[in-house]
């Protein structure tokens, strides 16, 4: 099962970060939103001890700034994909906590990353606290993509 969950992670990925989000992407909203809860505040708490974990881990490849690399979406000379922006620029606000959680966890589900896991220094809590922390760097539009999104999938 986790093979299968694996396999739908990396399809879902490579194909919502293989282009920039189109405008319908932005706006799932059509669909059963009257049915929704409302989307959870941020955990402020959170954001600041995310903030410092991310400098101390996250930057030296997503920037300070979260903006990744230049020109990210265009492959090194390797081959490899380059550090996305993790910011409203990026992508990251398409997948829900818990795929993110993973990837911090256990690196990039797709072989042409260089990004590695970082179970063996973030606990689960630090890894919260900065996805928390890049959820703050959302636009709301973004934030509230995000969590519809995870919430239509758990109506399924």
């Amino acid at each position: 099962m986790r093979i299968i969950a694996a396999a739908l992670g990396l399809a879902l990925t490579v194909s919502a970060c293989s282009a920039g989000p189109a405008e319908s992407d932005i706006r799932p909203f059509e669909v059963g939103v009257e049915d929704a809860p409302p989307a959870p505040e941020l955990d402020v708490a959170r954001v600041a001890p995310g903030h410092v974990i991310h400098l101390q881990n996250c930057a030296v490849c997503h920037q300070p700034n979260l903006s990744g690399a230049d020109d990210w979406k265009i492959r090194d000379e390797d081959g490899r994909l380059k550090p996305p922006p993790l910011d409203s620029a990026g992508h990251a606000w398409h997948h829900s906590d818990s795929l993110l959680s993973e990837v911090v966890t256990d690196g990039s589900f797709d072989p042409d990353s260089n990004m590695k896991g970082f179970s063996d220094r973030l606990s689960d809590n630090e890894i919260g606290d900065v996805i928390e922390f890049l959820k703050s760097e959302w636009g709301p539009e973004e934030r509230s993509f995000q969590w519809f999104t995870t919430w239509q999938k758990s109506q399924q």
